[in-house]
């Protein structure tokens, strides 16, 4: 089958988006089709590329300016007779403008649950509709009739790497959501009673407020002793990292279940066998006092 897949993701940087497309990508070539990608704005594919198994079996559109939302209906609806499927995951698209009837019997919607208000507009004009939980689906079951659970795709590589007992890691982007921030407080905390542990961080963007950014920015061109940061690896590197590490946090202001959706990072986590790290206390339990008088954080 051709499969043209539209999304606003950026593909000069790693990210859970990013991550997602690369590995439905990588599945769809596998059961052997042929996938478009369509991105509405120019941008570098060299970073997506790399990751994709057979680079023979997909294309991305080259698209010389941004194009508005009006402009990538169009086009979506200009180029549909050459594809089989059309999966799209940008469904800002659908708040005024709307694509044929004809393209719509072969497009798939890629919703969480911020969509459902657009997706609504489209009610069961698609030809199905994807999320990732059961919570999701029963959201989506009053307006939408075919819906699929299809859980985030994991890129599971068959990994021999030793593991390091004292090697605690992050994988993802860096955002205030997922508390890196007191997640370094607490290792610069506990590393005085455990000379051997160390902390990396494997990223591909950082996201959130000005003031976080340069906070960030300002730790990762002084890093602390004892923590590191490394920036856009590929796919397969990121995995080595994974599996040879021991930890690795997974702190989230808010919970997934509260949002219903579910991590492709803590299912990689889980893969390797990474103890994780939800909170502070569970860092703290990981460095024995008994030797050393405890102050407090």
């Amino acid at each position: 089958m051709n499969i043209l897949i539209h999304t606003n993701i950026n593909l000069s940087k790693t990210d859970g988006a990013l991550v997602w497309l690369i590995n439905l990508s990588n599945k769809l070539i596998e059961e052997n089709n042929i996938i478009t990608i369509f991105i509405p704005y120019p941008t570098n594919i060299n970073n997506f590329l790399r990751n994709i198994l057979d680079q023979d079996k997909i294309n991305v559109l080259d698209i010389n300016r941004k194009l508005t939302n009006k402009n990538i209906i169009k086009k979506i609806n200009d180029i549909a007779i050459n594809y089989d499927s059309i999966i799209i995951r940008h469904v800002d698209l659908f708040k005024v403008f709307s694509l044929t009837n004809e393209t719509f019997k072969k497009t798939i919607i890629y919703a969480l649950e911020e969509d459902f208000d657009n997706v609504k507009k489209i009610k069961n004009n698609i030809n199905q509709l994807w999320v990732q939980t059961d919570q999701l689906c029963e959201i989506y079951k009053p307006i939408i009739d075919n819906i699929r659970i299809t859980p985030p795709i994991v890129a599971y590589y068959k990994l021999n790497e030793k593991k390091d007992s004292n090697k605690i890691i992050y994988c993802g982007t860096l955002r205030d959501e997922e508390n890196i921030l007191e997640m370094i407080e607490t290792f610069n905390y506990i590393k005085s009673f455990n000379d051997k542990l160390y902390l990396k961080f494997c990223y591909g963007k950082i996201h959130g407020t000005r003031i976080f950014k340069k906070t960030i920015e300002n730790i990762i061109n002084k890093p602390p002793n004892r923590i590191s940061f490394v920036e856009n690896l590929s796919l397969i590197d990121t995995h080595r990292e994974l599996a040879n590490s021991t930890y690795a946090i997974f702190s989230r202001k808010k919970p997934l279940i509260i949002k219903k959706e579910q991590s492709t990072k803590e299912l990689e986590y889980q893969y390797y066998n990474l103890k994780i790290l939800r909170k502070r206390e569970d860092m703290i339990n990981l460095v024995n006092f008994d030797n050393k008088k405890e102050t407090k954080l």
